[in-house]
C-alpha cells in the first residue's frame, strides 16, 4: 500500500453556534431516574396529563439487560430545562400516598356496624360482629 493516498489534514473546526437563553431553556434535563421502564412510564404519563413533555433515555438498555441499570444510571425521565422545576413537584407529589389511603391502611372498620376496630380484635364491641365462625350461619 503506497502512503500516497494519505494525506494529512488539518482537524476542521466547526463554528460552535451561540448559546441563547432559549436554546438553554430547551435542554433536555434528567427530573428522575426509575430502575424499572414501567415506573418511568407511569411518571412520564403523569407528566403529559400536567402539558409537560417529557422523554425516557435508556430505557430500551436497561430493558434489554436490567443489570447495565447501574452502568447507566437506570431509566432517565427528561423534561426540557425550563419546565425542570414544575416537572420535580408533579413527581414528588406522585410519589406521595393519599390522605385517604393512608388512613385506611391504618384504622380497622366493623364490616356490620362501621365502628372502629382496635388492632387485633376480632369482635366488633358496639354491635357484637366476629370474624371468627363468620362461615357459619346462625339458626333462627
Amino acid at each position: 500500500m503506497s502512503d500516497e493516498h494519505i494525506t494529512s489534514k488539518a482537524p476542521i473546526h466547526l463554528p460552535r453556534p451561540e448559546e441563547d437563553e432559549d436554546q438553554a431553556d430547551n435542554d433536555l434535563v434528567t427530573v428522575a431516574a426509575y430502575r424499572f421502564a414501567n415506573e418511568a412510564e407511569l411518571a412520564r404519563m403523569h407528566l403529559a396529563e400536567a402539558g409537560i413533555e417529557a422523554v425516557l433515555a435508556d430505557a430500551e438498555t436497561v430493558n434489554m439487560d436490567w443489570l447495565l441499570g447501574a452502568a447507566v444510571g437506570d431509566i432517565k425521565v427528561q423534561v426540557m430545562r425550563s419546565q425542570a422545576a414544575t416537572a420535580e413537584a408533579i413527581l414528588q407529589n406522585m410519589r406521595q400516598p393519599l390522605p385517604d389511603e393512608a388512613e385506611e391502611a391504618t384504622e380497622s372498620k366493623c364490616l356490620s356496624c362501621g365502628a372502629e376496630l382496635p388492632e387485633g380484635a376480632s369482635s366488633c364491641a358496639a354491635c357484637g360482629w366476629t370474624y371468627e365462625g363468620a362461615e357459619e350461619t346462625p339458626d333462627a
